[in-house]
């Protein structure tokens, strides 16, 4: 019996699973190469422990066309903006202040 991946949680939109041709082309050729996802990632995990995966990996790479490179910029730009505004939206751009509701000691602020 060939391992799979995981099926898709219900409720996440279908577009953010969408395999693209390179990737589907991938798992192709390591379909045919006889090697299980659970052989690769034995074989990768050990060089992961003591990074900041701490031994977890994926057991494929991650392929992106064009389009969901774009797409990934413009989310993380958006994300940027987004976290980096909040000492302004939140604390009228104290820094200090914004460090502190974090968690941060104030001794560390000051």
């Amino acid at each position: 019996m060939t391992e799979q991946a995981a099926a898709p949680r219900v409720g996440v939109h279908s577009e953010q699973l969408h395999q693209n041709d390179l990737t589907d082309s991938y798992l192709a050729a390591f379909e045919a190469s006889g090697i299980k996802p659970s052989e690769f990632h034995a074989a990768v995990q050990p060089v992961t422990v003591g990074t900041n995966m701490e031994g977890r990996c994926l057991t494929r790479p991650g392929f992106l066309e064009r389009r969901q490179v774009q797409q990934l910029e413009t989310d993380l730009e958006t994300l940027y903006r987004c976290l980096t505004g909040l000492p302004d939206r939140l604390f009228g751009g104290d820094l200090a202040r914004f460090v502190i509701a974090t968690g941060v000691p104030a001794q560390q602020v000051n």
